[in-house]
């Protein structure tokens, strides 16, 4: 059990440590890993609800990080919109200024 919620602190620590530099793919396997290592301690705590007590002010603690690391979610879900909003302009910006017609088309000049 220790092993698990040692873990757990220090992959949540590391994370919010980084979270000025921590890239989309680095958080998407934060996510994956703290479910594995929270599945884990619940089937132990199942098994033992007296190891329960002594484990909950350290639980609370790494949940006390929770808002830190939605926060992060949050900024990186945001420049991901702001990314995509720039390539969708400038796809129809392009998309206006692109000549419309057809490559075999003619054009005949009338005199005056």
């Amino acid at each position: 059990m220790d092993k698990y919620i040692n873990e757990l602190e220090q992959l949540t620590k590391d994370l919010i440590n980084q979270s000025d530099t921590v890239e989309y793919e680095q958080v998407v396997d934060f996510v994956e890993s703290r479910g594995e290592l929270v599945g884990q301690i619940n089937r132990v705590l199942e098994e033992d609800p007296v190891e329960r007590e002594l484990y909950l002010e350290r639980l609370r603690n790494i949940l006390s990080y929770d808002s830190k690391i939605t926060e992060l979610i949050g900024r990186l879900q945001n420049e991901a919109s702001s990314q995509l909003n720039k390539m969708n302009a400038a796809k129809q910006q392009k998309n206006r200024y692109e000549a419309s017609f057809s490559p075999e088309s003619m054009f005949f000049d009338r005199k005056k």
